[in-house]
């Protein structure tokens, strides 16, 4: 009963398909974050309007 509550997945057989795809799917998403930052401050939308 207890090796149930332990189990992690670690065996599972397709684990590279989950791993990766999940890895390129945050990195994916950290570098569109960037991108979408520079292009904001190039064009001026991230400055306070209030200034």
């Amino acid at each position: 009963m207890l090796d149930v509550a332990l189990h992690t997945g670690s065996e599972h057989p397709d684990l590279w398909w989950i791993v990766v795809p999940t890895l390129l799917a945050f990195l994916a998403g950290t570098g569109t974050s960037l991108v979408a930052d520079r292009v904001r401050s190039t064009f001026g939308f991230l400055d306070d309007p209030a200034e």
